[in-house]
């Protein structure tokens, strides 16, 4: 699926950026 790796993607991303509550 690819939505499953796009999210996955914006999780390794968005983790750092979830930390500091930006998107």
């Amino acid at each position: 699926m690819a939505a499953r790796e796009e999210v996955t993607k914006r999780l390794q991303k968005g983790r750092w950026t979830l930390g500091r509550g930006e998107e």
